[in-house]
């Protein structure tokens, strides 16, 4: 199956990305090392059962990672790091979601996971719904606790030569395995950190939160004797050592010091990141006790930060926030310059400013051409006056687009069933639509006369069970001339089954059900089959040119091909070599109004 990678010809552009996303993948495995890898996805599953594509490029990643990371030839540069070193894992397996005939490790996830330094023992299968509950973007803290299970399973994908087989009836991933090494020592002591392989300073506490290289930081601990261990306060030199019993004390940031990136930037990046300071106590016989990372960010002497949000442009004038972040007091102004260039990394329009260090944000007009395009654009922000600042803060950059105008009808109103996050509602907004939040009293209620539309939300039916309950009175309001517009919903989540509680013929009043086809190509090309539907004419007229510059898939968990005749089909595409989808958008009458159903992202 590792052929795969080797036979496979990536899309044009496609192979740098392929590449850093392994080169990624394999120094944290000649960083910490593992006996064994696991993945929850391959490298070749096809239709009907086809992923998502990154996460088919999980699989591909792990499967050519568990191979190159004991390649000498294979990025040698990581191997001038500190603690990074050639390491071949001893097996590679593939999590199954049920047993199958090729199974050959059933782990029991209802055993007691170990206890670490920074977590209790509690069962597996607990600590594994806790973990997936974090994972908030996509709405999991809401119905993590659907994935757990008793009993995960594994099939044994791939091994290094000379690695025993499995033996019959396992029920570790280790099983049959000599300890590849059993002294913790040989990691590094960030793996260790990493791995929670080693206790923290009980109560340790630092101040201020961020600091510039040279400042002083105060620490605060719980007292015990030995002796506490700093970064030099300068390079080649001692460490800095302060004494156990005292409780506090503090030390001077080392001037040399590289600026970290605040962890809402950089959260598990390694690569780009310069992880916190560390630290290390020790007891009075010299032995390692405790040890971490000092939860200080060094932060340079000025730092620049534009929205998180994708920017807007328009042709002439723009205004662009920029935040300016002053850490040292001894900075009083400073000189930032704002560029916009086009997809291709053109200049088009660029502005210089002059302000005070401590004024944020600061609204950097830059004036586009009026002829500027429609399309990808970038902007970035770059602070050239003072030259302490750390390579990493030096420049910042956002996409940006110039959109063709795009508004809504004038003066609609929407009401929103709102499922995890506040993308669809604060798109609705910015096309201009009037957008009232539906709450379980507004559903229960069932009028909704002073609306236009009602937009379920994406996999709404998973996350609002008043929805699910008073769905009827929705439909009661489109049969006398409502509208209501459904965006996209997973297979298990919508078709009638245990899983899900929908009815037989789902949710909607005209039967629909949902398969797992998908168009992954984003610029897969889109035939309109409905060309006089007011969907594509009202309020604006969509052309060919409106389908380019998608920037995910084009959509998932089409409808199935046989759907109901009673629903409209509006547009086709696939992708290539492929048969063609025709169920991405597709629309119904019902009674005196419409119910329309997307699939695209």
């Amino acid at each position: 199956r590792t052929g795969f990678w080797d036979t496979a010809t990536p899309r044009a552009g496609a192979s740098q990305g392929r590449d850093l996303v392994t080169a990624r993948l394999v120094e944290q495995i000649r960083r910490y090392r593992p006996t064994v890898l696991f993945t929850n996805h391959d490298t070749l599953t096809a239709w009907p059962n086809a992923q998502h594509g990154q996460h088919q490029a999980v699989g591909i990643s792990a499967a050519a990672a568990f191979r190159l990371a004991a390649d000498p030839t294979y990025h040698p540069e990581q191997l001038d790091l500190p603690g990074v070193e050639l390491w071949r894992p001893a097996r590679l397996f593939v999590r199954q979601r049920t047993r199958t005939p090729r199974t050959v490790i059933a782990v029991p996830v209802r055993d007691v996971c170990e206890p670490t330094p920074v977590r209790p023992a509690e069962a597996c299968a607990d600590r594994a719904v806790a973990a997936a509950a974090l994972h908030v973007s996509q709405g999991f803290d809401k119905f993590a606790g659907q994935f757990r299970q008793d009993t995960t399973y594994f099939e044994l994908y791939a091994a290094a030569p000379g690695t025993p087989p499995v033996p019959p009836g396992a029920t570790d991933l280790l099983a049959g395995l000599m300890p590849v090494f059993s002294e913790t020592e040989k990691l590094p002591l960030s793996a260790r950190i990493d791995l929670d392989r080693v206790s923290p300073l009980p109560g340790l506490t630092a101040e201020p939160a961020a600091v510039v290289p040279g400042e002083r930081v105060r620490l605060a601990w719980t007292p015990r004797p030995g002796l506490l261990r700093l970064p030099p306060a300068l390079p080649d030199g001692p460490s800095q050592t302060l004494d156990l019993a005292a409780g506090r004390g503090s030390f001077v940031v080392p001037p040399a010091a590289r600026p970290t990136l605040p962890r809402h930037v950089r959260m598990y990046d390694r690569t780009e990141s310069t992880p916190p300071m560390t630290y290390t106590a020790a007891d009075a016989e010299g032995r390692l006790v405790a040890a971490g990372y000092v939860l200080v960010e060094t932060a340079p002497h000025v730092a620049l930060d534009l929205s998180a949000a994708p920017v807007r442009l328009v042709p002439g004038r723009n205004e662009i926030p920029v935040t300016i972040l002053g850490y040292d007091p001894a900075v009083d102004s400073v000189s930032v310059v704002v560029t916009v260039t086009d997809a291709q990394r053109a200049p088009v329009a660029y502005t210089t400013l002059r302000a005070a260090a401590a004024q944020s944000p600061l609204l950097a007009v830059v004036a586009l051409p009026a002829d500027a395009a429609p399309g990808v654009y970038h902007v970035a922000a770059e602070e050239r006056s003072f030259p302490g600042c750390g390579s990493v803060w030096e420049r910042v950059e956002r996409p940006a687009a110039v959109l063709p105008e795009v508004s809504a009808a004038p003066g609609l109103r929407v009401g929103l069933v709102r499922s995890y996050d506040d993308t669809t509602e604060r798109a609705l907004q910015a096309m201009g639509a009037r957008v009232t939040r539906l709450d379980s009293a507004a559903l229960a209620a069932g009028d909704f006369s002073a609306f236009d539309t009602v937009v379920l939300d994406i996999r709404a039916f998973l996350v609002r069970p008043d929805l699910r309950a008073h769905r009827e009175a929705l439909w009661s309001w489109v049969r006398q001339g409502g509208h209501v517009v459904i965006g996209y919903h997973k297979t298990a989540e919508w078709n009638p089954g245990s899983e899900s509680g929908a009815p037989e013929g789902g949710w909607t009043p005209v039967p629909l059900a949902l398969g797992r086809d998908r168009v992954v190509e984003e610029d897969a090309a889109v035939t309109v089959l409905a060309v006089d539907s007011p969907v594509f004419s009202f309020p604006h007229r969509i052309t060919a040119a409106d389908w380019d510059g998608w920037v995910q898939e084009r959509g998932l968990y089409f409808p199935a091909e046989a759907a109901d005749a009673r629903w409209q089909r509006l547009v086709s595409m696939g992708d290539s070599g492929e048969s063609a989808l025709t169920t991405g958008i597709v629309v119904a009458r019902v009674g005196e109004g419409t119910v329309a159903y997307s699939a695209l992202g």
